[in-house]
């Protein structure tokens, strides 16, 4: 087993290949202070994110290759969240494992634990989902229906197994668990998670990204100063949210009705070929069309892929 009296730790990180979850670990190695698709796939975000998600079965093809640079790097710790295989190479190998979590103790705490039964044959109902696992520790920190309906997918395929498999195997078979949390916010629940998995949880706080230091492209500093303070609203899903085609357009015309300036990074919706396919007609409608295509042109420029985005982001 690794020996931790030295100095200096090797710690290798393998995230799931979603911006969410890369950025998470990106954050998590700057506070310790610490490395079968279509072409041109490299995130989640560049595929359709479908029940047979050739993506999850390519990620956990990679197992072979990733034992082998793991071997090579000879750390003392991997950090990890779905890739459920590196607690067997541990094993093998000899160092300590963290599954590493990228959402809240909450969200695991009443999803996938071992006092959770999951159907093998058919989704979990929004009822079942609404019904807490035997011991978990509050009776108001709950899914709302709509949240729970959205969970139901939990136990369905994610490549050659099924999420909550991946998951639960993940956290069984690591030395500790890690979440992006703190004691006076979710202490409750992560001593339910160590309680379930008889493991240690470590808490590594909120992990908010640093204020940018550098300075905002100018293009952007013009914009954004023609408005007040606060008042632009940006919006953002994530890289594995696909809306319905009634969702998406309720949404652009909400934000358009509210006649302030706002910028929302979606995937196209479901049943849509293209975000410009799925904008909503008439008045409103246009108008969003219009803006659309204003600022698609500035979205896809060399300058706004460069190094701006998080001091955009900020001024926003």
């Amino acid at each position: 087993m690794p020996e931790f009296q030295k100095s200096k730790l090797n710690i290798a990180m393998f995230p799931w290949i979603a911006m969410g979850h890369i950025t998470s670990f990106i954050h998590a190695a700057n506070g310790l202070q610490v490395e079968g698709l279509p072409d041109g796939v490299e995130t989640s975000a560049d595929i359709d994110i479908n029940p047979f998600n050739p993506l999850a079965v390519a990620f956990q093809a990679t197992s072979t290759e990733v034992n082998a640079v793991v071997c090579g790097l000879k750390p003392d710790i991997v950090f990890y969240d779905f890739a459920h295989w590196i607690p067997k190479l541990a094993a093998e190998v000899g160092f300590k494992t963290v599954c590493y979590s990228t959402v809240c103790a909450s969200f695991s705490a009443i999803t996938i634990v071992p006092a959770r039964h999951f159907p093998r044959d058919r989704p979990l109902t929004g009822e079942e989902l609404l019904e807490p696992p035997k011991g978990y520790p509050s009776s108001t920190v709950m899914p709302r229906g709509h949240e729970a309906h959205a969970l139901s997918t939990i136990p369905l395929a994610c490549g050659t197994t099924t999420f909550d498999v991946v998951i639960s195997t993940a956290m069984h078979g690591c030395d500790a668990i890690g979440t992006r949390t703190c004691r006076e916010l979710e202490g409750p629940m992560c001593d339910y998670l160590s309680e379930q998995y008889n493991k240690p949880v470590l808490l590594r706080g909120p992990v908010l990204p640093q204020s940018p230091k550098g300075m905002l492209e100018e293009k952007w500093d013009t914009w954004l100063s023609k408005f007040e303070a606060k008042s632009v609203v940006y919006c953002a899903f994530g890289s594995e949210t696909t809306l319905t085609m009634n969702q998406f357009q309720e949404l652009v015309l909400g934000f358009e009705m509210t006649r302030l300036p706002f910028f929302i990074a979606l995937l196209k919706p479901k049943g849509s070929n293209s975000i410009e396919e799925a904008l909503p007609e008439g008045e409103v409608g246009n108008m969003v069309k219009r803006n659309h295509a204003k600022w698609k042109k500035t979205f896809t420029s060399a300058g706004f892929m460069d190094n701006y985005m998080d001091n955009f982001v900020e001024q926003l």
